[in-house]
């Protein structure tokens, strides 16, 4: 085999256009190096190369995460919470994308058990939530609030079909896994923008083969296969088996995470323990082939590119079945070598299965760890593992499929079971139906499996759920880092209870602003409240109705202009209209000399994220603009989303997943507030269910313990 050097690696893999063809360079990069196609390669020099530049790619994929620790893990939590309406602070920043990127290349060249689809599809999030940033200023209707939550949804899509070059895939993703605000407009620009995504990466792979006369695999399957009934019922069968499989993955998975929260670990000790299963994975990866030797000929083998077999230990002519299995790439060639080749001879059951059960187990220890990763691609490729051992095992073993003579008959049965256990398998921990369905069918190009892999999946999910009555392993992860996540329907207990808005709401309103706030005051209100992200204003000569409502953000924006202060005037406090007319653009003078910011500026510095905290607001005003007032009424969110006190707790929880609202005021029948309903308390009331003393015990503990947040963000 020849080896590849340094420059050849950083060419063909950081210079590519994605990450996964990075990914995949270094781990070739690090495996030709270290072995070679002779016996002699696989000694302890070699073994001592591969395992150094495992470790120094684990290390370098610790880094990203370690600097920014919101960007380890697969990232498709984050993203469902994200389309949910929940914020996570630097969660969809570009930074935290970046270090996503860059750990998941390292984590990959490093041969850990890790896909790459999970970090794409957050990447593409992260890059549409961000999309407001390098929009024009001309167009400032796009730089609304809710075109940054479309934004959001359309990069999920795209880092779909990025991920899968499917975008029906992307946009029924984006629709079943998160988003609460779906529309048909929405679905319509989701979709066509996955669409150029696919053609263009399409179009940038095949710029990539001319430039390196590569050879494309063409789908040699001219005849689609028929199914007989007791197919269906092999397919339900496994299905069953991964979903109890799924379940138990998903319970000691939990275990595990729960396990390392006890322990709470440091940086050093997150570090240690990924380095420690680096080695174990290195040395698995390495000495298990040599210990458990099944060498065939190569000829058993119908496969263009054969440096992908590995001989170590085999004799001249041989290749080792499960070093082969182990020492490629399971996304780009373990899952092409298991899907696509036709000789049954090629690998034997029990390599297969062994290699099947180690990622399983590997992935289950490394999954929740500091490194970004995704599932998707090593639990498809234990799922084939399986299944190709299956097929090999009910084709020579039972009479199911006898030879009848068919050319490619045998071969077509085992690519089916293959691919269906493969699929079955991932549904079982993930719960997906729909866009995984579709998203396999689009990537492997076999329309005719839509059905077996429909079936499969269906009884994945379901026995999954009935084991030990956990969600899928993403909706885990949300419901242990606490997460306010609603579900699509509300609670059928909390409709038949007939509850109203006023029974559920956590507390009064802690803060109120007036039109024309005093500038020392406001300032003891964002140092007093930290956490508030929204503040509403009311109008105390007309009884307290409700006026509006003004962000955190755009308060310091204003606090940090000093042009806006004036001297409170008695002639216009004693005016009570006057008290919420808007005073002119900045530059118009009046009597009073009161300016404000005009709209486009306001914008610009909230796209921008210009950094304005209470700290820089703090060095800006003098003791002389303490007792200044601010008029505050030109800058409000009129028309607020509120909810009358006596509406059904059923229409409120519909009102927070279609309109993806983190918090919704409760008014009283004039109109003025009088308490505050957050995504915590619709999903305490959830949780409990029927029990009313639980939810009020539960809500007080809550409050002692300071766990609600007190703010409005939810």
């Amino acid at each position: 085999m020849t080896n590849l050097s340094t420059s050849n690696f950083l060419t063909d893999g950081f210079g590519d256009v994605n990450v996964t063809a990075a990914s995949d360079a270094a781990t070739d990069f690090v495996i030709n190096n270290g072995a070679g196609n002779g016996t002699n390669y696989y000694g302890l020099s070699s073994f001592a190369y591969f395992i150094g530049f495992n470790m120094l790619f684990t290390f370098l994929a610790f880094i990203p995460v370690a600097y920014r620790p919101v960007s380890g893990g697969s990232g498709i939590a984050e993203a469902k919470a994200t389309l949910n309406g929940i914020i996570l602070p630097t969660c969809t920043d570009l930074l935290t994308a970046c270090c996503k990127a860059v750990s998941v290349i390292f984590a990959g060249a490093a041969s850990l058990p890790i896909g790459l689809e999970g970090p794409l599809i957050f990447i593409g999030l992260a890059i549409g939530h961000n999309a407001q940033r390098f929009i024009p200023n001309s167009y400032n209707q796009l730089k609304l609030d809710e075109m940054k939550r479309d934004f959001a949804v359309v990069g999920c899509a795209c880092g779909v079909a990025g991920a899968f070059l499917t975008p029906i895939g992307g946009v029924l993703f984006a629709m079943e896994e998160g988003a609460s605000f779906w529309s048909a407009l929405l679905a319509w620009r989701s979709f066509a923008a996955a669409c150029v995504t696919t053609i263009t990466l399409y179009v940038l792979d095949w710029v990539l083969a001319l430039i390196k006369a590569a050879i494309s695999g063409e789908d040699t399957t001219n005849d689609v296969p028929s199914f007989r009934v007791y197919d269906f019922l092999l397919f339900a069968v496994i299905g069953i088996l991964a979903g109890i499989v799924g379940s138990l993955w998903i319970e000691a998975n939990s275990y595990i995470t729960t396990l390392r929260r006890r322990v709470g670990l440091n940086r050093v000790g997150k570090l240690i323990e990924l380095l420690t299963l680096s080695i174990l994975t290195t040395c698995i990866f390495w000495f298990l082939p040599l210990l458990y030797t099944r060498c065939t000929a190569m000829e058993a083998i119908q496969t263009i590119d054969t440096s992908i077999l590995r001989q170590m230990n085999c004799p001249d002519g041989y290749y080792n079945q499960l070093g082969t299995l182990f020492l490629n790439p399971p996304g780009g060639i373990g899952l092409n070598l298991l899907y696509w080749e036709d000789g049954i001879e090629a690998f034997d059951a029990g390599p297969l299965a062994i290699a099947g059960f180690t990622y399983h187990i590997l992935l289950l220890l490394l999954f929740g760890t500091s490194t970004a990763m995704g599932i998707f691609i090593p639990l498809l490729f234990a799922g084939a593992c399986y299944g190709r051992a299956f097929g090999v095992m009910i084709i020579y073993h039972t009479d199911f499929f006898p030879d009848d003579g068919v050319s490619g008959h045998r071969e077509a049965v085992m690519t089916t079971y293959t691919m269906v256990c493969s699929v079955a398998l991932l549904a079982g921990v993930v719960r997906v139906l729909i866009s995984l369905t579709v998203i396999m069918v689009c990537s492997i190009g076999v329309t005719y499996l839509v059905t077996p892999f429909m079936v499969a999946t269906l009884f994945a999910k379901v026995v999954g759920k009935a084991m030990f009555g956990r969600p899928g392993i993403y909706d885990v992860i949300i419901e242990t880092r606490g997460m306010p996540f609603l579900e699509t329907e509300c609670p059928k207990n909390v409709i038949m209870r007939g509850l109203c808005a006023k029974d559920i709401m956590s507390r009064p309103l802690l803060v109120a602003l007036e039109p024309e706030q005093r500038i020392g005051q406001l300032l003891e209100y964002l140092r007093r409240n930290p956490d508030f992200d929204d503040y509403p204003v009311i109008d105390s000569s007309h009884g307290g109705i409700l006026l509006g409502v003004i962000t955190k953000r755009d308060i310091l924006t204003l606090l940090s202009h000093r042009e806006l202060f004036y001297q409170p005037q008695k002639e216009e406090m004693a005016n009570n209209d006057s008290a919420t007319m808007p005073p002119p653009l900045l530059g118009t003078k009046q009597k009073s000399q009161r300016v404000a910011l005009n709209f486009d500026q306001l914008i610009y510095e909230r796209v921008k994220k210009v950094d304005v905290d209470i700290d820089t607001v703090l060095n800006i005003i003098t003791e002389e603009d303490r007792d200044k007032v601010l008029d505050v009424t030109p800058y409000l969110e009129i028309g607020h989303y509120t909810v009358n006190q006596f509406v059904s707790v059923h229409r409120t929880f519909q009102l927070f997943r279609s309109l993806g609202l983190r918090y919704l005021i409760v008014t009283d029948a004039f109109g003025r507030p009088i308490g505050v309903i957050t995504r915590h308390d619709l999903k305490l009331l959830e949780d409990v269910g029927m029990d009313e003393e639980q939810y009020v015990r539960r809500l007080s503990e809550l409050s002692l313990n300071n766990e609600i947040d007190t703010s409005y963000r939810s």
